[in-house]
């Protein structure tokens, strides 16, 4: 069969783990629409098409580094979302010269990519429409807000909807956690109970002070390191761990802690059996 449409699918990485051997076959950078399009596309009989799979890391990631010494400091100056997109076109030309041979001059470049790597994914397409044809960008971040309060707004929706296992009680003792929480760790650093959060959070001795002295490091354990909220990907079918999703979560926090536990020692009980993975 005389094949009349080629395209050349990009998976492009960013926002995860390293990409592996799996990467086109089983992954969370690719499995799901790129791959299953390519499925379709390529087994439909009346359709003389062919599919050809890529999958691009994203520099810094995995083994991607742009020199021996890119992690020194004078070098993260490399490690930007300018950089990863001109790396996008680089990657489309090299392909398109070194396999001139087996893959159409026609081809088509589609690249695909979620969150972040779904940002990298249209920027490509709008900065390079002479190599992207068509980018399928799924929940990319496109307009940039400094502390943007709404995410976690919408977190604080999520674990008060009673109908995916939210409530009031489940919102109101997170909140009240973290602002236990906070309370502890801005007294007066002589004051301060590094053992004390360390051990109920599970977090490493040398790293707790750092929690005080940096306010940056503050901000991101309050915002993001007390526990883990699965508002994304809130699987109710999840059997990987007792609290891997919403319901799950807040019957940890609401009916399966002794009465007496303040919220923020709820919180401590969340975060190590999150981190038990049991």
């Amino acid at each position: 069969t005389t094949t009349t449409k080629a395209y050349a699918f990009l998976c492009v990485g960013g926002e995860g783990p390293g990409l592996t051997k799996r990467v086109l076959v089983d992954s969370v950078h690719c499995t799901g629409d790129m791959i299953e399009l390519a499925r379709q596309l390529s087994s439909s009989s009346s359709s003389e098409t062919s599919v050809y799979l890529f999958a691009l890391e994203h520099r810094y990631y995995g083994h991607s580094y742009p020199s021996q010494n890119s992690l020194e400091l004078s070098n993260l100056l490399f490690l930007s979302s300018k950089q990863a997109v001109e790396d996008i076109a680089s990657f489309v030309r090299h392909i398109q010269q070194q396999e001139e041979e087996s893959i159409p001059a026609n081809v088509k470049w589609v690249t695909f990519g979620g969150s972040y790597p779904g940002f990298l994914s249209a920027m490509a397409r709008q900065l390079h429409p002479e190599l992207i044809t068509a980018a399928v960008s799924s929940s990319a971040p496109v307009r940039f807000v400094i502390n943007f309060q709404r995410y976690k707004e919408h977190q604080g929706w999520d674990l008060r909807y009673p109908r995916i296992g939210g409530s009031d009680e489940c919102l109101r003792i997170v909140r009240e956690g973290h602002d236990q929480i906070a309370k502890e760790l801005l007294l007066e650093d002589d004051d301060v109970d590094y053992n004390k959060i360390g051990t109920m959070f599970g977090l490493c001795n040398d790293t707790l002070p750092q929690l005080v002295t940096n306010r940056y490091n503050l901000g991101l354990f309050l915002g993001d390191g007390v526990v883990d909220i699965p508002a994304q990907g809130n699987d109710p079918s999840c059997n990987n761990t007792e609290v891997c999703n919403l319901q799950r979560v807040c019957d940890f926090l609401t009916t399966q802690q002794p009465a007496n536990r303040s919220s923020m020692e709820r919180l401590g009980a969340l975060a190590r059996k999150q981190q038990q993975g049991d």
